[in-house]
């Protein structure tokens, strides 16, 4: 029995199924005719080979003497043919295959004769299952690039969808460097939540953690530009800032308070404050606890001042508020300041949660207002933790922790206290009225030469946010913008919501070119960019961003990041961005 084999079709290159006993396969990828070199015996000396009929005598008994070449020669002699078609002839003849001159040729030229002529002729069939085979092959090549393509998008299988959330940071940077972001991301894939790191560079993303425990919603953030320390839950965990793997974890006696400022960076330090009233330190390279030390008060946040961690609360067996400077190291009491004002009366006012702190580090001075019924300023020396001076108000000054609002320069310290507008002098203690209005309650933003520039929000009628610019000196107002139907979206009176047509964001930044106001805007979606002279008020300019990725009729409040230079990092709609303001063009966008 014939043993079975495999050859390759000369014109598509597919393996052929050939038994050995057929001389003609048609191959069926192709449907090309291919007539088959059968297995040729063993030509030592002569050859016993029928003659095929129609073949001349002398071919025949030239091959059957095994003189192969002569019978090439005589071949060509007959039918006038080249080299190569006599040697295949002689060849077909030896196997037997011809049943008269040329029909080798003849079989092979039927194949082409079909491919050319088409349901006449095999050739056509071959070309035709190219052509079919080529436009299979390129549908499927584009339809595969498309899933491919597909699948390889942000929210596909193989790469997640990761939404920006509003935890963010950008990194510690060298000085002329632009800063990476650090940030919590949502995979829209399967509900996780991890920190990953944003580089500025490129707008890549340079790493991201595992998944973050519990929820894995970020409670506070900080970056000693080593490690990147996340408080998730009753969870610390430190990321190396190279590539954010794990440092470390610990567990928390409870998860971190709530508000700003409970978790800070002091002394190669980590320290948390942490709902169940306690303050943790924690080794920023291991995770070690340092120390630990339990509150008395309901007091928040934590401050550093110098070399001292400041924190507000109560003396032991005492319901008032005192100022504990402890060592960072050890957490070891070094100070305690009793502020304390009493009146004629002898009524006594004290600190409370919602008292102004201020800290001068170019003085080492700590300045205090506080008071429910009499207003009292205070001035100490936090190098012996002595009072300098003391100044009375008939204003009070129990404006909540969070809205304390003042600027401060070396001489003069600006604050708004509801609808009054105060200075306070550094050295004497002096306070003066500078500007009062009834209808507004007015926060210090900025000092830009001899303009103090405020906010001013509208408490007579419907709420409105104003900018103002005030002069110093004499108190009088000297110009007004009023961004219609917009609020700001940064403390102390952040905007809630949405960004819709009825109502855009804005933040604001003093600039080489002047005072920057960027308005988030719905409806189209777009950033403005509005420049006007900090002296008058008048406007220096306008550039119009459009947010083309930004969809729908309305996105959540946009998250400033933080600034460095003329560039403002923020999130907006799930991405996190960083706009050149000098340039007006968005120099990053991550996802």
């Amino acid at each position: 029995m014939p043993t079975p084999k495999t050859l390759d079709c000369p014109t598509c290159g597919a393996p052929l199924d050939y038994d050995g006993s057929s001389a003609v396969v048609r191959c069926k990828f192709c449907q090309n005719v291919v007539v088959i070199d059968a297995l040729k015996p063993e030509k030592p000396g002569a050859i016993n080979l029928p003659k095929p009929a129609g073949v001349p005598d002398e071919i025949v008994q030239l091959i059957r003497a095994g003189n192969k070449l002569e019978a090439i020669k005589r071949y060509r002699e007959l039918y006038d043919v080249s080299l190569a078609r006599a040697k295949y002839a002689v060849e077909q003849i030896e196997a037997g295959n011809l049943l008269e001159p040329e029909a080798g040729f003849q079989v092979q030229e039927a194949a082409k004769v079909a491919v050319k002529v088409g349901g006449a002729a095999a050739a056509a069939t071959a070309t035709g299952a190219w052509l079919g085979c080529a436009i299979t092959a390129i549908v499927l090549l584009i339809v595969g690039g498309i899933i491919g393509f597909a699948m390889l998008q942000p929210g596909g299988p193989f790469t997640p969808r990761l939404v920006a959330v509003n935890q963010a940071i950008t990194l510690p940077a060298a000085q002329d460097t632009p800063p990476d972001v650090a940030a919590m991301f949502y995979n829209v894939n399967d509900e996780s939540r991890v920190i990953g790191r944003v580089n500025r560079a490129d707008g890549s993303l340079a790493w991201k953690t595992d998944d973050l425990p519990g929820n894995g919603y970020v409670d506070g953030m900080a970056s000693d530009g080593e490690r990147v320390y996340v408080a998730v839950e009753a969870n610390l965990l430190a990321f190396d800032a190279r590539d954010g793997s794990p440092a470390w974890t610990v567990n928390l006696p409870d998860r971190l308070d709530s508000g700003d400022n409970n978790l800070i960076l002091a002394g190669g330090l980590v320290i948390v404050m942490t709902m169940d009233r306690s303050v943790q330190a924690y080794a920023a390279d291991t995770g070690q606890l340092a120390w630990s030390r339990p509150l008395l008060s309901y007091a928040r946040g934590l401050r550093t001042m110098g070399k001292w961690l400041v924190i507000l609360d109560y003396a032991e067996e005492e319901n008032d508020f005192h100022l504990f400077l402890l060592d960072p190291a050890n957490g070891r009491e070094e100070q305690v300041i009793f502020p304390v004002c009493k009146s004629d009366s002898f009524w006594e006012e004290n600190l409370d949660d919602g008292s102004g702190v201020i800290y001068d580090s170019a003085s080492n001075a700590l300045y205090l207002a506080f008071g429910s019924s009499l207003g009292c300023l205070q001035r100490y020396d936090l190098d012996s933790g002595q009072l300098v001076w003391a100044t009375q108000s008939e204003d009070s000054f129990n404006t909540t922790f969070y809205d304390f609002n003042y600027y401060q320069t070396p001489s003069t310290i600006y604050f708004g206290n509801e609808n009054r507008f105060f200075a306070l002098d550094k050295q004497s203690g002096m306070l003066k009225l500078l500007f009062e209005d009834d209808a507004y309650d007015l926060a210090p933003l900025a000092l830009s030469k001899d303009t103090l520039i405020i906010l001013a929000r509208r408490t007579r009628g419907s709420q409105r946010f104003e900018l103002w610019g005030l002069d110093p000196g004499s108190g009088e107002r000297t110009w007004q913008l009023v961004p219609e139907n917009s609020s700001p979206v940064d403390p102390p009176n952040e905007m809630s919501g949405l960004i819709d047509s009825d109502e855009s964001g804005w933040t604001w930044r003093l600039t080489p070119a002047g005072l920057l106001l960027i308005e988030f805007q719905a409806e189209p979606n777009q950033l403005v960019l509005k420049t006007f002279d900090p002296a008058s008020g008048s406007s220096l300019g306008e550039t119009t961003i459009p947010m083309k990725d930004v969809s729908g009729d309305f996105y959540s409040v946009p998250t400033i990041i933080g600034w460095h230079g003329t560039e403002i990092y923020f999130t907006l709609d799930t991405r996190v961005y960083v706009l050149d303001t000098a340039t007006g063009r968005i120099v990053l966008k991550y996802q």
